[in-house]
């Protein structure tokens, strides 16, 4: 017997609408098992981290969601001090959970005022496992 292998997720294009005093994250994402099936999905806005699932996550069968963020300033407007005020970041992340619990890494997208921020992948060297005798 093997071992349950944990599913993968990937989220595809999100999406991005800007009013005056907030913004909408449209997100969809797309789920396989290589030996059973997805049971649900967990996913969070700015979770306190998203390598660890607590209390914050949602739980879901759907595979989309919409997020709105509210401004901390009107576009363009400048704060008490005189500066542009700069908007923090935020960050959804979703992870899909199989039949018998396993949970796959997070897929996870970053907006920073009305930009995605851009998305980097390792490939090289590959990441390989090793033991030590």
């Amino acid at each position: 017997m093997t071992a349950n292998q944990p599913p993968r997720i990937s989220l595809d294009r999100p999406s991005v609408a800007s009013t005056d005093d907030s913004r909408r994250l449209g997100v969809n994402w797309r789920a396989s098992d290589p030996d059973g099936r997805i049971d649900h999905f967990v996913y969070a806005s700015n979770p306190a981290s998203v390598d660890r699932v607590d209390a914050g996550w949602i739980r879901t069968h759907e595979t989309k969601a919409v997020l709105r963020f509210p401004r901390s300033a009107a576009i363009g407007r400048a704060s008490a001090a005189g500066a542009r005020d700069t908007e923090r970041p935020q960050v959804f992340s979703v992870r899909a959970v199989d039949d018998l619990g396993a949970m796959s890494a997070p897929a996870t997208v970053a907006l920073v005022g009305d930009n995605l921020a851009p998305v980097v992948s390792i490939t090289s060297p590959i990441r390989t496992r090793c033991s030590l005798r």
